[in-house]
């Protein structure tokens, strides 16, 4: 039985979004050397399949390659989905997006240290950008719950 579209729409970018991890490390036997660290052997054939569509993306070899990469692209969009839902709580988001956002403007700002590329810089720039925004939203956010409580937040 074929799958609903939207389904299928859904587990081709699930596919789309693990193929570019394993992308963004580099050769697929890199990419096996992470995963087989996190979960032990695997088989290149699974692999293939799962790259192929043919086979559901483990999340445990997703939390392998994101940690590799540094790109949290399966993490982020679990958590959308969630607070759409109301299924996370603000405080954990607070806390792991202000991580995430800090650790992508840190690999960021490594990277364009010793860099004249405009591309590098660029990047640098947006990440620590969106690193403020997070915070000053974060800011808001402690703000509005001493309000609550009926204590005023020092500045």
């Amino acid at each position: 039985m074929r799958k609903p579209l939207h389904a299928q729409i859904y587990c081709d970018t699930l596919t789309d979004m693990f193929c570019e991890l394993l992308a963004a490390v580099g050769k697929e036997s890199a990419a096996a050397g992470y995963i087989e660290a996190r979960v032990g052997p695997i088989s290149q054939g699974t692999l293939t399949k799962i790259k192929s569509g043919d086979l559901a993306v483990p999340i445990a070899w997703v939390w392998a390659l994101e940690d590799a990469t540094g790109n949290y692209c399966f993490t982020r969009m679990r958590n959308r989905e969630l607070q759409e839902r109301g299924a996370l709580d603000p405080q954990e988001v607070c806390h792991l997006s202000t991580l995430r956002e800090a650790t992508e403007a840190v690999t960021a700002q490594a990277a364009a240290e010793h860099s004249d590329d405009p591309e590098v810089l660029r990047r640098a720039l947006k990440e620590t950008l969106d690193v403020r925004s997070k915070c000053d939203s974060d800011v808001a956010f402690y703000q509005a719950k001493l309000a609550a409580l009926g204590i005023e937040a020092a500045q």
